[in-house]
């Protein structure tokens, strides 16, 4: 939660906010673990500005994670997807920031899994982005691009390790707030 609080304080990432399209961004925040545990969902921001954008810093470092277990990203991706039906903001695109360090674990019950959250952001029209963090597997980002992304100039970035997020979640933020496409 520390490298995304400070990659929102980050100048860089606040010019790519205020500088974009519309000047402002729509944020949220949704902790998932095990794909039968309850998900923790945050509040949504609107970022427009340095204030806005600290204000959001500050509520991710009061974020206590209370989901644990094992890795149900298909879950997670799926009540993100609700999340933005439901967010009351009307924006010009609706990206899902994946953030993790495993594969997807056998569900214990039934639950939505990979392949139909991906069906479930593509018939919406969003895009599910990805950062392995590659602490304990090292080709993690080759099963998050076959199994995790989707969508319009969906893509995947890299974290070596829990050390190397913060300078990670930085790139993919100004990646996806800008909307440029790889070259």
């Amino acid at each position: 939660m520390q490298g995304y609080a400070n990659a929102f304080r980050d100048e860089e990432v606040q010019a790519a906010i205020t500088g974009g399209l519309i000047g402002t961004i729509a944020v949220s925040t949704l902790l998932w673990a095990d794909a039968s545990v309850p998900t923790q969902p945050g509040q949504w921001f609107e970022i427009s500005n340095a204030d806005d954008a600290e204000v959001f810093a500050q509520s991710l470092e009061r974020t206590q994670r209370r989901v644990q277990g094992g890795t149900g990203i298909g879950a997670g991706v799926a009540e993100a997807i609700r999340m933005l039906d439901r967010n009351g903001f009307d924006g010009l695109r609706q990206i899902v920031d994946v953030s993790g360090d495993g594969v997807e674990t056998p569900p214990r019950q039934t639950v939505i899994e990979m392949p139909q959250a991906r069906a479930m952001a593509e018939a919406r029209g969003v895009t599910v982005n990805g950062l392995a963090i590659l602490n304990e597997m090292p080709y993690l980002d080759r099963w998050y691009r076959t199994h995790v992304i989707t969508g319009p100039s969906a893509f995947v970035m890299m974290a070596a390790n829990f050390r190397d997020f913060q300078r990670a979640i930085k790139r993919k933020l100004l990646k996806e707030i800008r909307g440029l496409p790889d070259v």
